[in-house]
């Protein structure tokens, strides 16, 4: 062999060895700002991710509740929520907290969503009720038949549950209430 043959062996073996050295580099982010970035990675292979520069919020929903009693609107302003057993009691209050009239909302924690007949005076499942005060004939509460809820959003591991509500509602005398537009949203 010549030398000139040997030489061009020797330049061919240090590309092959240098190309082999270069491409055993690790790839992947190399940017520390990223969401995946990885620390041994030694060439950027262009797989960054980053996070979004405002981030959703885990409960969008700010606790609201409006309504129309017999026509006249209202909107609560001030919140409570209560659990008993598997039950989540919403309660929501025009004026201050424990005062009058307050709308209360009884949703068992594994209502799925959808549209469901207002319960009755018992009822602890899908249930709103109306009082406007203390006394037994100040509840208006559904029949099972004149009213309905719906569950538009029920996220347990999130705390968020929102919906809609209308029907007629009734009191120990019979006397009835109609409420329309019902809308809640809260954050528990």
């Amino acid at each position: 062999m010549n030398l000139k043959a040997n030489n061009l062996l020797v330049i061919g073996l240090i590309i092959t060895l240098g190309v082999g050295f270069v491409s055993c580099k690790k790839k992947g982010c190399t940017d520390p700002t990223a969401t995946n970035y990885n620390a041994d990675a030694k060439k950027d292979d262009g797989s960054c991710v980053f996070a979004p520069e405002n981030p959703p919020t885990t409960n969008p929903v700010t606790n609201n509740c409006t309504y129309s009693v017999n026509g006249v609107s209202a909107s609560s302003q001030f919140f409570s929520l209560n659990h008993f057993m598997t039950t989540n009691w919403f309660r929501c209050f025009v004026g201050a907290v424990s005062t009058f009239p307050e709308m209360s909302f009884y949703i068992n924690d594994t209502l799925a969503t959808g549209t469901y007949v207002n319960e009755s005076s018992l009822g602890t499942s899908h249930t709103f009720r109306y009082y406007t005060g203390l006394a037994n004939e100040d509840v208006y509460y559904g029949n099972g038949v004149s009213g309905t809820i719906t569950i538009t959003q029920h996220d347990i591991s999130n705390g968020i549950i929102e919906g809609t509500f209308t029907g007629k509602l009734y009191n120990i005398n019979n006397d009835s209430i109609t409420i329309t537009n019902g809308a809640f949203g809260f954050d528990f």
